[in-house]
C-alpha cells in the first residue's frame, strides 16, 4: 500500500513539473508580467490638516518566467474601477524598464485625493493595468487575473468616537472640514465647549453669506446646536 501512495506522488510531481515548465516555457518564448501588489490608498484627517492631497504609493511589478537577458519597457495605464461611485487621477511615467535578471520591479504611482470626502471606506477608486496599445510596451499578455488591480482611493473621514454632539450636533464630513479649517487640526476633546462652539457658528455664519450653505451626507444643510 505505501509503495502505491509513493508512486502516486511521485507521478502527481512530475505532472505539476512538467505543467510548470511548460508554463514557464511560454513565458520564456514571450515574455510576460504580472501586477502583484497595490495597497488601498487612504486620505485622513491628519492629511487634510496637512494639505497632503497627493500620496507616493509604491507598485510591485512581477515577471512570469525566466528572467530576462536585456531589459525591456513596459507601459500603466489607468480604467474606470467598476462599482465605485467615482474615479481618481493617478500620475505615472510614460514608461517603465523592467531591468535584465531581475523576478521584481517596484515603481511608484502618484494618486491625487478624491474631491468628496467619505464616511465608509471602498467608495472611490480606479483600475490599474498594463497598456498593451502603447507601442513602448514590450511584453505579451499574462494571466488574465494578474493584468489589473483595482485600487481603493479614499477621503475617508470617519466620525471621531470622541465626537461631542453637545456642542456640535450630529457628525457629518462637511462640517469636520469646515471644523478643521478654523481649527487649523483634527479633532481635539479640547473644542467642546460652549464658547468653541459659538465661536465656530459665528465663522460658519460669515462663510455661508459669502459661499452658501455646506450640505451633509443627505444633502441637507449641515446645522450646530443652539445656546
Amino acid at each position: 500500500m505505501r509503495k502505491y501512495i509513493l508512486l502516486i506522488t511521485i507521478i502527481s510531481g512530475l505532472c505539476w513539473f512538467g505543467c510548470d515548465k511548460k508554463e514557464i516555457a511560454l513565458y520564456q518564448e514571450s515574455p510576460r508580467l504580472c501586477i502583484e501588489y497595490i495597497p488601498a490608498v487612504h486620505f485622513l484627517d491628519t492629511d487634510y490638516v496637512k494639505q497632503h492631497t497627493e500620496k507616493l504609493v509604491l507598485v510591485k511589478i512581477r515577471l512570469q518566467g525566466y528572467k530576462l537577458e536585456n531589459e525591456k519597457g513596459y507601459c500603466l495605464k489607468t480604467e474606470v474601477a467598476e462599482g465605485m461611485e467615482a474615479t481618481v487621477e493617478v500620475g505615472m511615467e510614460d514608461h517603465y524598464i523592467f531591468r535584465a535578471n531581475e523576478i521584481l520591479d517596484s515603481v511608484y504611482l502618484v494618486f491625487k485625493r478624491p474631491l468628496k470626502a467619505s464616511q465608509q471606506e471602498g467608495k472611490n477608486g480606479v483600475t490599474i493595468t498594463f497598456d498593451y496599445l502603447n507601442p513602448k510596451h514590450e511584453f505579451a499578455a499574462g494571466r488574465i487575473e494578474e493584468q489589473s488591480r483595482v485600487v481603493s482611493v479614499d477621503f475617508y473621514l470617519p466620525e471621531p468616537y470622541n465626537w461631542h454632539k453637545t456642542y456640535w450636533g450630529e457628525y457629518s464630513t462637511a462640517k469636520y472640514i469646515f471644523m478643521m479649517d478654523y481649527f487649523k487640526d483634527v479633532y481635539k476633546m479640547t473644542w467642546g465647549s460652549q464658547e468653541e462652539s459659538q465661536k465656530v457658528q459665528d465663522a460658519y455664519e460669515v462663510y455661508r453669506k459669502e459661499n452658501g450653505d455646506l450640505l451633509d451626507e443627505a444633502g441637507k444643510p449641515i446645522t450646530f446646536p443652539k445656546f
